[in-house]
């Protein structure tokens, strides 16, 4: 989890955040408590993944948010739409 978002600015809690954190786990009790940690951050939301494979769909969209973020100077995030 948090693979998606700027670890810089995970770091520092004066900058807002925006977007999901996608939790993938075959554990249910790991994967709730992974995803109220990201709600207690202000703009950002858990999302249930699904299941711990799952997690490789999540993880190869980093490089493209790393790129997305090379080109325009930010720290572009995914949102998911409609849950």
């Amino acid at each position: 989890a948090f693979q998606n978002v700027s670890a810089e600015e995970l770091l520092d809690p004066s900058v807002t955040m925006e977007g999901d954190v996608v939790v993938c786990s075959d554990h249910a009790d790991a994967k709730k408590l992974i995803m109220d940690m990201a709600d207690k951050i202000n703009d950002l939301r858990g999302v249930d993944g699904g299941s711990l494979a799952n997690a490789k769909y999540v993880e190869q969209i980093t490089p493209m948010l790393v790129n997305i973020n090379r080109i325009y100077k930010t720290h572009a995030s995914i949102k998911i739409v409609g849950v």
